[in-house]
Protein backbone atom coordinates (compact mmCIF):
# COMPACT_ATOMS: atom_id res chain seq x y z
CA UNK A 1 0.00 0.00 0.00
CA UNK A 2 2.57 2.48 1.13
CA UNK A 3 4.72 1.29 -2.26
CA UNK A 4 1.61 2.09 -4.72
CA UNK A 5 1.50 5.59 -2.59
CA UNK A 6 4.90 6.51 -3.17
CA UNK A 7 4.89 4.93 -6.61
CA UNK A 8 1.64 7.38 -7.31
CA UNK A 9 3.51 10.67 -5.55
CA UNK A 10 6.49 10.01 -8.02
CA UNK A 11 3.81 9.74 -10.88
CA UNK A 12 2.43 12.63 -9.79
CA UNK A 13 5.58 15.04 -9.15
CA UNK A 14 6.90 13.81 -12.79
CA UNK A 15 3.59 14.97 -14.65
CA UNK A 16 3.77 18.14 -12.80
CA UNK A 17 6.92 18.58 -14.06
CA UNK A 18 6.09 18.04 -17.71
CA UNK A 19 3.65 20.39 -17.37
CA UNK A 20 5.61 22.93 -16.17
CA UNK A 21 8.32 22.13 -18.51
CA UNK A 22 5.89 22.99 -21.39
CA UNK A 23 4.75 26.42 -19.82
CA UNK A 24 8.31 26.90 -19.69
CA UNK A 25 8.98 26.24 -23.36
CA UNK A 26 6.03 28.07 -24.59
CA UNK A 27 6.56 31.49 -22.21
CA UNK A 28 10.41 31.04 -24.03
CA UNK A 29 8.52 31.45 -27.29
CA UNK A 30 6.50 34.15 -26.50
CA UNK A 31 9.78 36.51 -24.51
CA UNK A 32 11.30 36.10 -28.31
CA UNK A 33 8.47 37.74 -30.52
CA UNK A 34 7.31 39.63 -27.35
CA UNK A 35 10.78 41.36 -27.75
CA UNK A 36 10.82 41.70 -31.80
CA UNK A 37 7.82 43.62 -31.42
CA UNK A 38 8.79 45.42 -28.50
CA UNK A 39 7.78 49.79 -29.21
CA UNK A 40 10.27 52.45 -28.40
CA UNK A 41 8.72 55.16 -26.90
CA UNK A 42 5.85 55.28 -24.39
CA UNK A 43 2.91 55.21 -26.73
CA UNK A 44 1.71 52.21 -29.06
CA UNK A 45 -1.07 52.34 -26.12
CA UNK A 46 -2.52 48.25 -26.83
CA UNK A 47 0.83 46.76 -28.09
CA UNK A 48 2.28 48.53 -25.27
CA UNK A 49 0.76 46.81 -22.51
CA UNK A 50 0.41 43.19 -24.57
CA UNK A 51 4.12 43.22 -24.86
CA UNK A 52 5.15 44.12 -21.08
CA UNK A 53 2.37 42.19 -20.04
CA UNK A 54 3.32 39.37 -21.92
CA UNK A 55 7.01 39.70 -20.43
CA UNK A 56 5.67 39.65 -17.08
CA UNK A 57 3.58 36.38 -17.59
CA UNK A 58 7.03 35.09 -19.04
CA UNK A 59 9.01 36.19 -16.33
CA UNK A 60 6.37 34.34 -13.78
CA UNK A 61 6.33 31.10 -15.97
CA UNK A 62 10.26 30.83 -15.71
CA UNK A 63 10.40 31.47 -12.07
CA UNK A 64 8.03 28.26 -11.74
CA UNK A 65 10.23 26.77 -14.51
CA UNK A 66 13.91 27.55 -12.54
CA UNK A 67 12.28 26.28 -9.04
CA UNK A 68 11.08 23.52 -10.71
CA UNK A 69 14.33 22.38 -11.94
CA UNK A 70 16.06 23.00 -8.12
CA UNK A 71 13.46 21.04 -6.67
CA UNK A 72 14.72 18.12 -9.03
CA UNK A 73 18.23 18.71 -8.61
CA UNK A 74 18.56 18.94 -5.10
CA UNK A 75 17.35 22.22 -3.45
CA UNK A 76 19.77 21.94 -0.05
CA UNK A 77 22.64 21.80 -2.76
CA UNK A 78 24.23 25.46 -2.00
CA UNK A 79 25.13 26.37 -5.77
CA UNK A 80 21.65 25.26 -6.78
CA UNK A 81 19.94 27.62 -4.14
CA UNK A 82 22.18 30.37 -4.68
CA UNK A 83 21.33 29.91 -8.32
CA UNK A 84 17.67 30.08 -7.65
CA UNK A 85 17.84 32.78 -5.32
CA UNK A 86 20.19 34.90 -7.84
CA UNK A 87 17.05 33.93 -10.44
CA UNK A 88 14.72 35.26 -8.16
CA UNK A 89 16.16 38.76 -8.08
CA UNK A 90 17.43 39.11 -11.21
CA UNK A 91 13.37 38.06 -12.84
CA UNK A 92 12.29 40.62 -10.05
CA UNK A 93 14.68 43.62 -10.86
CA UNK A 94 13.70 42.74 -15.15
CA UNK A 95 9.55 42.62 -13.22
CA UNK A 96 10.40 46.05 -11.88
CA UNK A 97 11.74 47.33 -15.07
CA UNK A 98 9.13 46.57 -17.52
CA UNK A 99 6.62 47.96 -14.84
CA UNK A 100 8.59 51.01 -15.39
CA UNK A 101 8.92 50.81 -19.10
CA UNK A 102 5.97 49.35 -19.91
CA UNK A 103 2.92 50.97 -17.26
CA UNK A 104 4.22 53.86 -14.80
CA UNK A 105 5.90 55.71 -17.76
CA UNK A 106 3.34 55.79 -20.04
CA UNK A 107 0.77 56.30 -17.96
CA UNK A 108 2.29 59.21 -16.43
CA UNK A 109 1.93 60.65 -20.12
CA UNK A 110 -1.33 59.80 -20.52
CA UNK A 111 -1.81 61.74 -17.01
CA UNK A 112 -0.01 64.74 -17.33
CA UNK A 113 0.40 65.16 -21.14
CA UNK A 114 2.64 68.32 -21.74
CA UNK A 115 2.72 68.52 -17.86
CA UNK A 116 5.26 65.75 -17.26
CA UNK A 117 8.53 67.39 -17.39
CA UNK A 118 11.42 65.66 -19.52
CA UNK A 119 13.47 64.77 -16.59
CA UNK A 120 11.10 62.94 -14.96
CA UNK A 121 10.79 60.42 -17.98
CA UNK A 122 14.28 60.19 -17.41
CA UNK A 123 14.48 59.13 -14.49
CA UNK A 124 11.68 56.62 -15.22
CA UNK A 125 14.42 55.58 -18.09
CA UNK A 126 17.34 55.30 -15.97
CA UNK A 127 15.36 53.51 -13.86
CA UNK A 128 14.31 50.92 -16.37
CA UNK A 129 18.15 50.71 -17.04
CA UNK A 130 19.35 50.21 -14.08
CA UNK A 131 16.69 47.58 -12.94
CA UNK A 132 17.25 45.60 -16.63
CA UNK A 133 20.82 45.69 -15.85
CA UNK A 134 20.13 44.63 -12.25
CA UNK A 135 18.20 41.77 -14.14
CA UNK A 136 20.95 40.62 -16.63
CA UNK A 137 23.57 40.53 -14.27
CA UNK A 138 21.22 38.67 -11.56
CA UNK A 139 19.96 36.24 -14.42
CA UNK A 140 23.48 35.50 -15.25
CA UNK A 141 24.99 34.57 -11.86
CA UNK A 142 21.91 32.08 -11.61
CA UNK A 143 22.99 30.68 -15.05
CA UNK A 144 26.63 30.40 -13.83
CA UNK A 145 25.59 28.52 -10.68
CA UNK A 146 23.51 26.18 -12.35
CA UNK A 147 25.72 25.43 -14.56
CA UNK A 148 28.51 25.54 -12.02
CA UNK A 149 25.98 22.52 -10.59
CA UNK A 150 25.71 20.43 -13.61
CA UNK A 151 28.79 20.22 -14.38
CA UNK A 152 30.05 19.14 -11.60
CA UNK A 153 27.35 16.18 -11.84
CA UNK A 154 27.50 12.75 -13.06
CA UNK A 155 26.58 12.53 -17.44
CA UNK A 156 27.26 13.62 -20.54
CA UNK A 157 23.57 15.72 -21.01
CA UNK A 158 24.39 17.37 -17.85
CA UNK A 159 27.73 18.83 -18.83
CA UNK A 160 26.31 19.82 -21.98
CA UNK A 161 23.15 21.27 -20.89
CA UNK A 162 26.13 22.82 -18.22
CA UNK A 163 28.11 24.31 -20.83
CA UNK A 164 25.37 25.93 -22.48
CA UNK A 165 23.94 27.43 -19.21
CA UNK A 166 27.33 29.19 -18.93
CA UNK A 167 27.12 30.57 -22.54
CA UNK A 168 23.48 31.70 -21.86
CA UNK A 169 24.68 33.52 -18.68
CA UNK A 170 28.03 35.16 -19.55
CA UNK A 171 27.28 36.06 -22.93
CA UNK A 172 24.32 38.42 -22.70
CA UNK A 173 26.52 39.81 -19.75
CA UNK A 174 29.78 40.58 -22.10
CA UNK A 175 27.06 41.92 -24.40
CA UNK A 176 25.66 44.43 -22.06
CA UNK A 177 29.35 45.90 -20.62
CA UNK A 178 30.16 46.17 -24.55
CA UNK A 179 26.79 47.83 -25.34
CA UNK A 180 28.28 50.34 -22.74
CA UNK A 181 25.75 48.97 -20.54
CA UNK A 182 22.35 50.44 -22.43
CA UNK A 183 19.72 48.12 -22.68
CA UNK A 184 17.83 49.60 -25.67
CA UNK A 185 15.52 47.05 -27.71
CA UNK A 186 17.80 45.95 -29.95
CA UNK A 187 20.51 44.65 -26.99
CA UNK A 188 17.46 43.16 -25.23
CA UNK A 189 16.03 40.98 -27.87
CA UNK A 190 20.00 39.69 -28.32
CA UNK A 191 19.84 39.03 -24.26
CA UNK A 192 16.89 37.71 -23.61
CA UNK A 193 17.13 35.37 -27.02
CA UNK A 194 20.09 33.88 -24.89
CA UNK A 195 18.09 33.66 -21.99
CA UNK A 196 15.17 32.03 -23.81
CA UNK A 197 17.82 29.04 -25.42
CA UNK A 198 19.32 27.69 -21.91
CA UNK A 199 14.89 28.36 -20.39
CA UNK A 200 14.13 26.20 -23.35
CA UNK A 201 16.33 23.34 -22.64
CA UNK A 202 15.43 23.41 -19.07
CA UNK A 203 12.07 23.42 -20.10
CA UNK A 204 12.59 20.23 -22.48
CA UNK A 205 14.69 18.39 -19.47
CA UNK A 206 11.47 19.01 -16.86
CA UNK A 207 9.04 17.40 -19.74
CA UNK A 208 11.49 14.62 -20.24
CA UNK A 209 12.34 13.54 -16.47
CA UNK A 210 11.13 10.76 -15.30
CA UNK A 211 11.95 11.12 -11.25
CA UNK A 212 14.96 13.46 -10.69
CA UNK A 213 17.58 15.21 -12.84
CA UNK A 214 20.19 14.83 -10.56
CA UNK A 215 19.61 10.87 -9.91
Amino acid sequence: MVHNRESQDETSSTNSSQIVGWLVVIAAVVSVFAMMNHPTGHGHGALNVIVHGSMLTVLFVWMLGYASMSLHLGMQKPLVLGGLIAYFLGSLAHMMAATTNGFVAPAMVAHGGNLVGHDILILCWEFNQKLAMLGVYGTGMAFVLFSIHLLLSVGWSKHLLGALGLLAGIAPVGILIANGSAMNVHTALIVYSFHAMWTILIGITLIRARCRINT
